[in-house]
């Protein structure tokens, strides 16, 4: 399999799968910072020390509040990258089917070529491209575009 080709596709969106990996880190970080506020928290509540608690109890709701934001970020973000991805996915598949001679499509049944179309690019890029290069490289007997 040939990973240069798959993460060619990746390549124009990689300013944005770094900032996907960097809100990962920051949800897990504010996530392991969860359970030691609420260890602070409880700390407080056991030595009876109510005043301080009240802070901390803010604090793990804020702490909560920005961990649903960086989560919801992410898959956002992280969605909508994808979908790019398969977008051009898809479209040099569509321009690779495109340039093949006539005689290719009549040696083939017809709904391989649309499985291929319509289920083989499915939502998970990794195995979407490895799955189209695998097409590309060993069904095709004709080179593939770049």
């Amino acid at each position: 399999m040939d990973f240069r080709l798959i993460l060619g596709f990746a390549r124009p969106w990689r300013g944005t799968l770094a900032l996907c990996a960097l809100l990962m880190l920051a949800e897990t970080g504010v996530a392991l910072a969860v359970p030691w506020l609420a260890g602070q928290f409880a700390g407080q509540l056991l030595t009876g020390l109510a005043q301080a608690g009240g802070l901390l109890l803010v604090a793990l709701l804020v702490l909560f509040g920005v961990q649903a934001l960086l989560k919801f970020a992410n898959s956002w973000l992280l969605g909508r990258t994808a979908e790019y991805i398969l977008a051009d996915l898809r479209t040099r598949l569509y321009d690779h089917l495109q340039a093949l001679p006539l005689a290719y499509f009549q040696q083939r049944r017809h709904g391989e070529i649309l499985a291929l179309l319509t289920n083989d690019v499915a939502p998970w890029p990794a195995t979407s491209a490895a799955r189209c290069s695998a097409w590309f490289h060993w069904r095709s007997p004709w080179p593939v575009p770049r």
